[in-house]
């Protein structure tokens, strides 16, 4: 637990309110249980920026006012032996890209590698939960995907990029850790910076610039400002890769795509663009070859000699999977204000459900 201002939620208690909540707002049952699971996925890793805080601020309001289709048709715009095509129909983004991966999938399966480009989606959360469902069946998982414009061009001042996310997850070795990248290249995701405004803390001056270019700790000025991207001009760099990949390729909208901060904002669809995409391990090597690799790569890095002040030396993802491991056995820690704007939202349902 965090802190006092956090209360662990059991995760089926979780996902039963939720997917009751999504249903009340008119999503199929087993569609609404596909996005609660890859929303919840993301608190369960402790990636709470990407999870259940987005409900009630974004993807409710969406449906509210139109952004979201509650009951869209995701479907395949051109068809290859390799890769696909698709389009969202603006659904929910994690119903949009766990169709998208299942496709990637299949078709790895069949060519080796899948490669599904996806156009007139919505946000669709923490990009682990698809390259992980990748992972988990024997395939390296690739996710991308551009966003509402969070970033200036290095050098800039205005919002022309997304915080462009990469993630890669690949098979576990025989020890059992899935290796897994899940960045932005901004400095932090904005969710980060909306944390940092809900719990009244400061934050790092390298993570933005305020309405007037300036280096700034309040979380507030931040978010009516621009992201700062990682590394400088190469994180800037790496976000117009993403953007190319995601939005230029798919047909997707470009730049600053949701209208952040505008009247249309939450009633118009985002048409975020991802990519997806699936490679199968035992086109290039026998499964008893790779784990054995993989093993020995994951113990010689392990065994590298400690730098002062080092407890341990982690593996890309290995944190994350020990949280989730914890936060089975003893729930999820959702923030309070979070939990209250939940069950006030259920409530204008007449929902008689309660994750108290």
């Amino acid at each position: 637990m965090k802190d006092e201002s956090y209360v662990r939620i059991p995760l089926e208690t979780l996902r039963q309110f939720l997917v009751e909540l999504l249903c009340a707002y008119g999503l199929d049952a087993s569609e609404a249980q596909t996005v609660v699971r890859h929303i919840v996925r993301a608190d369960l890793r402790g990636v709470d920026t990407h999870g259940v805080v987005k409900l009630v601020e974004f993807y409710l309001r969406r449906l509210e006012e139109g952004g979201i289709n509650p009951r869209p048709k995701p479907h395949i715009v051109r068809d290859m032996p390799w890769g696909a095509l698709l389009d969202g129909d603006a659904g929910f983004g994690h119903l949009v890209a766990d169709f998208a991966m299942r496709v990637a999938v299949d078709k790895a399966g069949q060519a080796g590698v899948g490669w599904v480009e996806v156009r007139n989606s919505n946000h669709f959360g923490m990009l682990a939960s698809y390259a992980l469902d990748a992972s988990a069946q024997g395939f390296i998982g690739v996710c991308t995907s551009n966003a509402s414009g969070r970033m200036a061009p290095f050098g800039g001042a205005d919002r022309l990029l997304g915080n462009g996310p990469i993630c890669f997850a690949f098979p576990p070795g025989e020890q059992g850790v899935t290796l897994i990248l899940d960045m932005a290249c901004t400095a932090a995701a904005t969710g980060k910076i909306r944390r940092a405004l809900l719990q009244g803390e400061a934050i790092p001056t390298d993570w933005a610039l305020d309405a007037d270019g300036n280096p700034t700790q309040d979380p507030a000025s931040a978010l009516a400002g621009v992201s700062l991207p990682i590394g400088g001009h190469k994180g800037y760099a790496i976000a117009v890769m993403v953007e190319i990949l995601a939005g230029v390729v798919s047909g997707a909208g470009l730049g600053p795509l949701g209208t952040a901060g505008s009247p249309a904002a939450f009633s118009v669809p985002q048409d975020i663009g991802h990519v997806l995409a699936a490679v199968r391990v035992d086109a290039f090597l026998e499964p008893a070859e790779y784990r054995r690799a993989m093993t020995a790569m994951t113990v010689r890095l392990r065994a590298s000699p400690k730098r002062a002040g080092a407890s341990r030396i982690a593996l890309p993802g290995e944190i994350e999977q020990e949280v989730e491991e914890r936060n089975r056995r003893l729930g999820i820690p959702i923030h309070r204000k979070v939990v209250e704007e939940l069950e006030t939202a259920a409530r204008g349902r007449k929902l008689a459900v309660s994750l108290l």
